[in-house]
């Protein structure tokens, strides 16, 4: 079963962050959909996107221009 994660999970098989699409045992998808940390992926919702990066414009200095 393919899920998307809604919230992170550690363990020995690794770590997982919130938003990563992963393979699991069907077992243990229903147990991560059950508790709301996870939610099923069909072929139809499986949209591969870029990473979504945040643009920073740079910070604006205080004070008199140095020399």
């Amino acid at each position: 079963m393919r899920v998307k994660m809604l919230s992170c999970e550690c363990g020995p098989d690794g770590n997982f962050a919130i938003g990563e699409h992963r393979d699991v045992a069907d077992d243990h998808g229903r147990q991560l959909i059950a508790g709301n940390h996870a939610v099923m992926v069909t072929p139809e919702t499986a949209i591969i996107s870029p990473e979504e990066t945040a643009v920073l414009d740079a910070p604006e200095t205080r004070g008199r221009k140095r020399k």
